[in-house]
């Protein structure tokens, strides 16, 4: 009977966990885009942002390729990075296994929650940050 009921609540927590993991909702990062001389036009990931001076805000979910462009000089490409806290996702992920393990009296649950807990943080981006966090570009002119 014992072992029906953490089976039992192990399903349930994965249960639960997946089925809110589908809402997650992506953290997004803004960049600040500034160049030199103004008025360039910024793309995020090919579409238009507006022009120089400009913010942009990125997810933090994936990498991101900002581009400057301004006629009669070159062409700027910036790729932007995700970086991780990874140990914040893990020391974040092992409590609240901790405690839903303590709440169902269930190790498995324990992992079970852990994981499930840091596959979401790294979906949502929740403690990433993307860099450069600012742009700040002097454009080159094209050589005739």
């Amino acid at each position: 009977m014992y072992r029906y009921f953490n089976l039992l609540s192990v399903s349930f927590t994965v249960f639960i966990f997946t089925a809110c993991s589908s809402k997650l909702k992506v953290e997004s990062q803004s960049i600040s885009v500034s160049s030199d001389p103004v008025g360039a036009a910024v793309y995020a990931d090919g579409t238009f942002q507006g022009n120089t001076p400009t913010t942009v805000s990125l997810s933090k979910d994936r990498q991101h390729i900002i581009t400057v462009t301004k006629e009669g000089h070159e062409v700027c490409m910036i790729p932007v990075h995700v970086i991780n806290d990874d140990l914040k996702n893990v020391r974040e992920a092992v409590l609240d296994g901790v405690h839903d393990g303590l709440f169902f009296k269930d190790p498995l649950s324990a992992v079970s929650s852990a994981r499930v807990k840091l596959e979401q943080e790294e979906k949502s981006g929740k403690n990433a940050r993307l860099e450069p966090g600012i742009v700040c570009l002097k454009l080159v002119e094209k050589q005739s």
